[in-house]
């Protein structure tokens, strides 16, 4: 999936992507149950990505929200109408170390749909980032 987001054919792509929660897949142990659990949650960031060019903005937005509650076990969704990127900034700001690349590339991709000038600085906090 990720060759074929590189020579940007993101429709079948997404559908590698896709097979990644879609087809069944037994774990006989909890290591092999933590490697799909990082193979999925990669998987979100990436899928994520390709839908800028194929998708609505609230497909985006969901997929990034999982993404953002299966990567980070200390984020909690809020439910009181704060907009996702804003909740995604603040809990960068609050979380320090834990604050990845990939947190930094789903809050540039957030800002990008929103048409916010903010997106450049956090793409390059993904450049800069310890991961």
């Amino acid at each position: 999936a990720t060759l074929l987001m590189d020579i940007n054919i993101d429709r079948l792509a997404l559908r590698c992507f896709n097979t990644i929660f879609e087809r069944p897949v037994e774990t006989t142990s909890a290591e092999d149950e933590q490697r799909l659990a990082t193979v999925r949650k990669q998987a979100l960031l990436m899928r994520a990505i390709c839908l800028l060019n194929e998708a609505a903005n609230d497909e985006i937005a969901s997929c990034l929200e999982k993404w953002m509650c299966a990567a980070h076990s200390g984020f909690v969704l809020k439910t009181d109408g704060t907009p996702l990127d804003v909740q995604i900034a603040q809990w960068r700001e609050s979380a320090d170390e834990r604050a990845s690349a990939d947190t930094a590339v789903a809050l540039g991709l957030l800002q990008l749909l929103n048409g916010q000038e903010s997106a450049l600085r956090s793409f390059a906090a993904a450049l800069l980032a310890p991961e």
